[in-house]
């Protein structure tokens, strides 16, 4: 597996320019607003989604140097997908339960 590149620092946010003297002001404040909200739960999620990657590959060579397929703990079940080759965490029916997450995958399809 190839090693996972450290995450850059987050960059602040630029500050909003102002309008400039003579050019038009935005037609519609309400969605330059909505817009600009957007945009930044946008950005949040997608830092999100980069940490998320980075704990499941974490998570994935874990269980590969451990030789684990499946793991349980707290009302958990880790499952190593080897066809996708990746790693899923999910909720047990029952802790004496055997849960079969490829089976879930299936109908889920």
């Amino acid at each position: 597996m190839a090693k996972s590149k450290k995450a850059k620092p987050a960059r602040k946010p630029r500050p909003k320019q102002g309008q400039l003297p003579g050019l038009e002001d935005p037609k519609i404040p309400a969605i330059d607003e909505a817009a600009d909200n957007y945009a930044e739960v946008r950005d949040e999620r997608m830092e999100l989604t980069k940490t998320e990657v980075t704990r499941r590959d974490t998570l994935l060579r874990l269980m590969q140097e451990n030789g684990l397929e499946t793991y349980r703990y707290d009302g958990r079940v880790v499952k190593v997908v080897k066809s996708e080759i990746k790693v899923k965490v999910v909720a047990a029916k029952d802790a004496a339960d055997s849960v079969d997450v490829e089976e879930e995958e299936d109908d889920k399809e």
